[in-house]
């Protein structure tokens, strides 16, 4: 496995562990000011807004790192954001892939953390999604 895949899914895991706890969290997608870190604010996480830009691209990077799905980027490399066909389908992809198909954390925050869960548990452990499943393991998931 190539050392960008493992950083790439490392990221990703760190930010959804920051989206656990803060209501805002832009990365380098965002634009050229976050390349380099990450910036969150206040408030806590109310639950996966597909409507909103950084959500979108939160998911996108998701579905990159964790399937096999490539979704458009712009020049320089970063996620336009917009939930458009190819990201719809990543989502039911990512999603079939967590055995998390009956869930819905665009609708439910307990829906949206447990995803957040299994996002952190792949990406922390370099697998691609479906290595842990909703109801396979006795074990619980990140909390």
């Amino acid at each position: 496995m190539q050392s960008s895949t493992i950083a790439y899914r490392r990221m990703v895991a760190v930010e959804a562990c920051l989206r656990k706890f803060f209501g805002t969290v832009l990365n380098r997608n965002y634009n050229n000011d976050h390349a380099d870190h990450f910036h969150v604010d206040d408030g806590a996480c109310v639950g996966f807004n597909l409507g909103l830009k950084t959500h979108v691209m939160f998911l996108q990077d998701c579905i990159e790192a964790f399937t096999d799905m490539r979704l458009s980027k712009d020049r320089l490399g970063r996620h336009f954001g917009v939930y458009g066909t190819a990201t719809k389908k990543g989502y039911r992809t990512l999603m079939s892939d967590l055995g998390m198909e009956r869930f819905e954390p665009e609708k439910y925050g307990s829906h949206y953390w447990l995803f957040l869960n299994y996002i952190m548990m792949h990406g922390f452990a370099n697998e691609r999604a479906g290595v842990y499943r909703y109801g396979d393991t006795a074990t619980s998931p990140i909390v």
